[in-house]
């Protein structure tokens, strides 16, 4: 059975396949003021600096950058980030690599990468040493491509990092409501994973749901106002943020903390509205699917654009 809308779960009933209910979740922490030793100096002037990366204030490089003597094409540095050896270099750059718009290729190891346009980073951890940040370009087994969605319909588009692809279990064809009209969703889980993880669903959050993008499409006639003004006619959570913004040209809103959704953008494009969101659940309640993450979302609701 279709799941209905993670909106209208959270104020109606729901379908036997379950749906979200409105999530306590914030959004990625930042890095906390511990993991920013004031002994640390400034990134020091290197020869060879990082392309199109900005090492934050509380690390430093250790020497220069040095180019790898038998693969040529790649570089690397040593960070000191507050600790040698460092076992938490990845989680502390984390969220810097998603501010300056890098995608989390695969999930950290010991060893994690990130991927933007034709390069790619990698950060290693070592119990011994320093950890070291080292780029080259691109390596499709290593970061692949995202899949490009483009919704005919309704003339937007998306990139989908792997192994992220739209799902007719939790989408809405146009259905002529206004609550919303229409819905596409996006996961990271196989169809066989979908129809185990929506089993014994009831009136609260559901696995199925978990680490879920959303793109919800509003009608001309609910769709009057600015978007923060829009969003706040149906929604409310104690502590949400708010940032005005545009989104490909049209007038938009970003909410962190909100109702049913820890991010969403609201979109005005014209007389109609898009919401583009995602959902994520407590690791206590259901574990990401494999290869999903909150990079590859933000990756997703970043690369939402209108179509020609």
């Amino acid at each position: 059975m279709r799941a209905t809308s993670p909106l209208i779960a959270a104020v109606l009933a729901v379908s036997a396949c379950g749906t979200p209910a409105t999530s306590s979740v914030t959004t990625a922490p930042s890095i906390p003021a511990s993991a920013s030793p004031s002994a640390s100096p400034s990134p020091v002037a290197s020869a060879l600096t990082p392309t199109d990366f900005v090492l934050p204030p509380f690390c430093r490089y250790v020497g220069a950058g040095r180019v790898d003597i038998t693969i040529r094409t790649l570089t690397f540095w040593s960070i000191d980030c507050g600790a040698a050896p460092d076992l938490q270099a990845i989680e502390k750059l984390s969220p810097v690599f998603a501010q300056q718009g890098w995608a989390l290729c695969s999930p950290p190891m010991g060893k994690a990468v990130w991927a933007k346009g034709s390069v790619q980073t990698i950060v290693s951890q070592s119990a011994a040493g320093y950890p070291t940040l080292s780029q080259l370009p691109r390596q499709t087994q290593d970061c692949p491509l995202p899949m490009a969605y483009v919704n005919s319909q309704y003339k937007f588009s998306l990139e989908l990092p792997q192994p992220y692809r739209k799902t007719d279990r939790l989408s809405i064809a146009d259905s002529g409501g206004t609550r919303p009209a229409a819905q596409d969703a996006f996961t990271a889980r196989t169809p066989d994973d979908e129809i185990t993880s929506g089993q014994g669903c009831g009136h609260t959050a559901c696995a199925i749901w978990n680490y879920v993008a959303v793109v919800e499409v509003w009608p001309d006639e609910a769709s009057t106002g600015a978007p923060r003004e829009w969003y706040q006619r149906y929604s409310y959570a104690e502590g949400e943020r708010f940032q005005e913004l545009t989104v490909d040209g049209r007038p938009a809103v970003r909410i962190d903390g909100g109702a049913t959704y820890p991010v969403q953008y609201i979109v005005r494009d014209g007389t109609r509205v898009f919401r583009v969101a995602y959902l994520v659940y407590p690791p206590a309640f259901a574990p990401p699917p494999v290869g999903a993450s909150r990079d590859k979302l933000e990756q997703i609701l970043r690369s939402f654009r209108f179509a020609p």
